[in-house]
């Protein structure tokens, strides 16, 4: 009997709620769709105690309608899923056909631009090159890409290039640095560098715009070349140009410093010559500008002027053309007075070593001559106190060869203070002096003289006896000649002495390595009575020697104030 409040279900319920999982399931989906709250239907009834509840099959969207849902839900969304993705794929070859678009539009700019352009990495590895850069090496861009910009740069200014590209961190950068060109030689670029840096600021790449600027270098220099040229030029301009007439009247001047001018230019501008300066010079500058205007060759002119204070002048006449003299004027004021110290610290020093050579041949003569000619004396009268015959045969000898000392000692005294030049002359001083060396190193030399005078300034006799002497000296020690000539001669208030051998000469460049103080001691000499010394040689051409000096020197050993030379 069943128990009371208990439903009671068909038997053929039982066997289907039995039959299998799947039928509990679609009756749970029943009982789901199925709304329990609802009311009865109208006119019906609750179900009796002990009743059994019959259940119809819903419908299949009863049934299975959350199911169907869901597979829909799921359906939409792999359909959203594969759209997005075919969008997404769609957008994406959009943007990279885009990409490559404006790739190859850049790579187009890129490559139609002069400029040299490329991308490098920080040790200076090419990523990237355009066909300018390709051009300017010679090379493809394969073989350019993954090689080291810094190779083609020479040794010497890679450290420097590397450093300012390693210390460019953002923003850009301008350098020029020299290249090694392709034909070997050195070129020049200028390029700005710019920093590549990812979302974090890091250093990625660089890229550089770079143009060649070798022509513009090698022009810069010529300039700069050009300029030291003409600054040396200005530099060498003379103090003051003149343009003069052939009559010497003055049309135009220039002045690199107007306080050298005499007169100032209204004074002299449209005159002549006689009319501004003094009248013993300006006959010299006439005589000047007629000789320069009959000439190629520039006429050379020293001159004094009483300015605020005594100053010397130098002038260079050279025709400009049928009409008109260019005479170019230099103040050699301060030079002419080096040379005057120089010239007077010179004589001094000649004075004083003859002075000390005067001294030491008076104690030879006097003193040790005298010495020795007595111990030569005391030598033989030994040689006749002693009986043995080898005894007095060696002492014998022994004064012979003090007598030859006393010889020589008696040479070397008349060597170092001539006394004869004062006794005898010149002429004959020197003629005695070709003897001598004739005689002690058996060379030929022959001595000629004309119209020598008789009074003669005694440091004019002594500057060329001294000459005389050293020439021949270097003769006998460096020029392996068998003979030597000397010829002395006046003309009008000069003597001139030309001594010649004809030996194997020297280079006078390499005068310090032949007895070059020698020479130095002649010029000097010469110099100090305001003479000229002329010395041509060659090696294998033997040596001709020329001296010009005034018979009477003016004071002090200073030149005539004014002069004229071609």
């Amino acid at each position: 009997m069943p128990q009371p409040g208990v439903r009671k279900f068909h038997p053929r319920f039982h066997r289907r709620a039995s039959m299998a999982p799947w039928l509990s399931t679609r009756i749970l989906l029943a009982a789901l769709f199925t709304d329990a709250s609802a009311p009865p239907a109208a006119g019906g009834s609750a179900m009796p105690l002990g009743g059994v509840a019959l259940f119809n099959q819903g419908t299949f969207v009863q049934q299975h309608g959350r199911l169907v849902l869901g597979a829909l839900l799921i359906f939409a969304a792999q359909f959203a899923l594969i759209a997005g993705l075919l969008v997404e794929r769609t957008l994406r070859r959009r943007a990279e056909q885009q990409a490559r678009n404006e790739q190859a539009r850049y790579r187009s700019v890129v490559d139609t631009q002069s400029e040299m352009i490329c991308r490098f990495l920080p040790d200076s590895t090419l990523t990237f090159v355009n066909h300018a850069y390709c051009r300017f090496w010679n090379k493809r861009d394969d073989e350019l890409i993954g090689r080291k910009f810094i190779e083609l740069i020479p040794a010497s200014a890679r450290g420097d290039v590397l450093d300012r590209i390693r210390g460019l961190v953002s923003g850009t950068e301008s350098l020029e640095h020299p290249v090694l060109l392709p034909d070997g030689t050195i070129g020049w670029q200028h390029w700005t560098h710019q920093a590549i840096v990812d979302e974090r600021g890091r250093l990625v790449e660089l890229q550089g715009i770079g143009r060649d600027i070798t022509d513009q270098k090698r022009a810069e220099d010529a300039l700069g070349q050009s300029e030291a040229r003409v600054n040396a030029m200005l530099r060498a301009i003379p103090d003051l140009v003149f343009v003069l007439r052939r009559d010497g009247t003055y049309i135009d001047y220039h002045a690199r410093d107007p306080k050298l001018l005499y007169v100032p230019p209204e004074r002299f501008l449209g005159r002549k010559v006689p009319d501004v300066l003094p009248p013993g010079l300006s006959d010299l500058f006439m005589n000047a500008i007629e000789h320069a205007s009959a000439i190629e060759d520039p006429i050379v002119l020293q001159y004094d002027l009483p300015m605020d204070e005594p100053r010397h002048f130098e002038a260079r006449l050279v025709r400009a053309d049928d009409d008109r003299v260019l005479c170019m004027v230099r103040d050699v004021t301060d030079m002419r007075r080096s040379m005057e110290l120089n010239r007077d610290l010179a004589g001094r020093l000649i004075a004083s070593q003859e002075n000390e050579r005067q001294r030491i041949a008076r104690e030879l003569h006097d003193d040790l001559s005298q010495k020795i000619a007595l111990l030569n004396i005391e030598i033989d009268q030994m040689a006749d106190q002693i009986a043995g015959d080898e005894a007095r045969a060696r002492l014998h000898e022994i004064s012979m060869h003090t007598g030859a000392i006393a010889s020589e000692l008696h040479s070397l005294s008349h060597e170092l203070h001539p006394s004869k030049l004062q006794l005898i002359g010149l002429a004959a001083a020197l003629q005695t002096l070709c003897s001598d060396v004739s005689r002690q190193a058996g060379l030929n030399v022959i001595f000629t003289h004309e119209a020598v005078p008789r009074d003669i300034d005694p440091n004019v006799s002594l500057c060329l006896y001294r000459i005389a002497q050293e020439a021949l000296h270097n003769v006998t020690r460096h020029s392996h000649a068998r003979e030597a000539r000397l010829h002395l001669a006046a003309d009008g208030g000069m003597l001139t002495l030309h001594i010649a051998d004809p030996g194997r000469g020297f280079d006078p460049r390499d005068a310090g390595r032949h007895d070059g103080l020698g020479l130095i001691s002649m010029r000097e000499r010469v110099s100090f009575l305001g003479g000229q010394l002329a010395i041509h040689t060659f090696p294998g051409g033997g040596t001709r020697i020329g001296v010009r000096v005034p018979v009477s020197p003016h004071a002090h050993g200073a030149p005539s104030a004014s002069s004229l030379s071609a």
